[in-house]
């Protein structure tokens, strides 16, 4: 039951007269697994959204600027950038069971420069955008942190270590 439904029952009972209480959790979104992975030449990033309000949730990825065959604007840490490929950054699907989601890293040349739409830099606190220079050279990623924000503001942060790219991606 969504919150509006739930104000909309209580409105109704309290009219007629009942006495109730109703406790609205704060639910904070959750990232429950990710993988890598390659795909027509093509990097992804594969990850499983959970969030028990089943509120749209967008996602900031961070990695490190001193990874191999990475690009970056700065030095650092630095956001993945989405290609046009796959699900984007913003106003993701999440449930209480989880949901699945593919997002597609950028591929740019190394003097090429990526721009983060701003509602994920302000959320990383980071305006340096990340994307890769040889998808078919790309191997292994030594971290990546992923921070989570529902339409709610509540936002989870988690880091996943060592995570290799395989060279195709699981059918969903």
């Amino acid at each position: 039951m969504n919150i509006r439904s739930l104000c909309l029952v209580a409105t109704v009972l309290y009219a007629c007269g009942t006495d109730i209480q109703v406790e609205i959790a704060d639910t904070h979104p959750d990232v429950d697994s990710i993988e890598l992975c390659q795909m027509d030449g093509r990097v992804y990033v594969d990850l499983v959204l959970r969030e028990a309000a089943n509120q749209p949730t967008s996602i900031a990825l961070l990695v490190n600027s001193n990874e191999d065959n990475i690009t970056t604007s700065g030095d650092g840490d630095a956001v993945i950038m989405p290609g046009p490929r796959g699900d984007g950054l913003q106003g993701l699907t999440a449930s209480p069971i989880g949901t699945h989601h593919r997002i597609e890293w950028l591929t740019c040349s190394a003097d090429e420069t990526c721009e983060i739409p701003e509602r994920i830099t302000t959320m990383a606190n980071n305006t340096q955008c990340a994307c890769i220079t040889d998808p078919d050279m790309f191997h292994v990623l030594q971290s990546i942190t992923v921070i989570a924000q529902n339409t709610s503001g509540h936002t989870t942060t988690r880091a996943f270590d060592t995570l290799e790219v395989t060279s195709t991606c699981p059918v969903r």
